[in-house]
């Protein structure tokens, strides 16, 4: 029997017809109905039920559903084909909880789920296979934020570009956090899909590009005047065996109403307790927001030491966004941080962790003594501004 990832997204698979005759809930199909309960699909299972129960059907549509949102208790994991364990839903399945809707297209004979779903890593990937899935997850993390800025941004202008693997997100005007990911990655770079970013971004356009991306972006950006700015190293693990928890550092899931809260401490431990740009003030709601994603305050007894946040992009435990205020390092609470979400992560049903640090640092050391290997580095482009 196997068993995936409890906290990644779940996958409802409609005619397109259906969904798009219902008002933003689930629908209930004829099987859902006749069993009591609506039937979705892990990521590990959700090809074999396109192949099992729509295999004649070509106009399909993909609901990604965020485990978070459903409501309490109506989530059960039980046995059905093959002894897998499949998610099923005992009660509707609200708009809230619905993170994503997109074709399903069908070439040469089959549906096609790879910019989706991706396929699952072996234990062993190789280093491209490996920082293509990772740039895949980064991609699809942006466009995730882009759409959680919808939500919490209602009166102001966010929006996402999607092409092929690549992801452009703008938030706000002079927003740190907008960029342009995963371009190159899949195959040669489109001169057009440069263009539309920076149309959409505006003169302060990030473009993030991955070491292992098609050879053809540096040119096309040394052409058009950009420059490194920045470069993080990307980091990789297998999840295992992980160590006893021995430290006095817990996790405390943010609720939504402290997420400001969560932001502000997060951000601070980011730039040493400098003011920070106002910018980033939303970078908590953001997150909060942000699908398959917790977020934590890092506590020890009752003080909030620091923030940091867990993602889960099916199999792969994302672990964004860590930091300590500067009056509480030096005493291993950053590190203690990684090793819990790692034994979550597991405990999720997770098989890998990835994790971005700066070259170098003190995290970068950190994810090292936590097993984090090298997986590839991305360096962030900008150009000067027209004026």
């Amino acid at each position: 029997m196997s068993r995936g990832p409890r906290l990644g997204p779940l996958y409802k698979i409609l005619p397109q017809r259906d969904w798009d005759a219902a008002s933003g809930a689930i629908p209930w199909a004829d099987i859902d109905r006749s069993d009591g309960f609506i039937h979705l699909s892990a990521a590990h299972q959700v090809r074999e039920t396109a192949a099992k129960h729509f295999a004649d059907v070509h106009d399909l549509c993909l609901i990604e559903v965020d485990v978070g949102r459903l409501d309490d208790g109506t989530l059960r994991w039980e046995t059905s084909r093959g002894g897998d364990e499949f998610p099923h839903v005992y009660g509707e399945i609200g708009g809230d909880a619905v993170v994503g809707c997109s074709a399903l297209p069908w070439i040469e004979g089959s549906h096609q789920f790879a910019r989706q779903v991706p396929l699952p890593l072996c234990q062993s990937p190789l280093p491209g296979e490996l920082a293509l899935r990772l740039e895949r997850a980064e991609a699809s993390m942006m466009l995730g934020l882009g759409r959680a800025a919808k939500r919490v941004l209602p009166d102001g202008s966010p929006a996402t570009l999607i092409r092929g693997s690549a992801v452009a997100a703008y938030f706000e005007e002079h927003s740190p956090l907008s960029a342009f990911k995963g371009w190159g990655v899949d195959g040669a770079p489109v001169a057009a899909d440069l263009l539309a970013a920076e149309t959409m971004l505006g003169d302060a356009v990030g473009v993030e590009i991955s070491s292992h991306a098609d050879p053809e972006t540096l040119v096309m950006l040394a052409a058009r005047g950009y420059r490194a700015v920045a470069t993080e190293n990307v980091l990789f693990r297998a999840l295992g065996t992980e160590r006893d928890d021995t430290s006095s550092v817990s996790l405390v899931r943010v609720a939504p109403e402290d997420a400001e809260a969560w932001g502000r401490i997060l951000v601070a431990g980011f730039t040493h307790g400098e003011t920070a740009p106002p910018e980033l003030s939303i970078f908590g709601r953001l997150t909060v927001a942000l699908a398959h994603t917790h977020a934590f305050f890092i506590v020890v007894g009752t003080t909030r030491v620091g923030a940091c946040s867990m993602r889960f992009d099916h199999e792969l435990a994302m672990m964004n966004g860590s930091s300590i205020l500067v009056e509480h390092r030096g005493q291993g609470y950053h590190r203690a941080a990684i090793e819990q979400r790692l034994r979550l992560a597991k405990q999720a049903g997770c098989r890998f962790a990835k994790l971005d640090v700066e070259p170098g640092s003190t995290s970068h050391r950190n994810a090292h003594r936590s097993g984090f290997q090298l997986s590839h580095t991305r360096t962030t482009f900008t150009r000067p501004s027209a004026d």
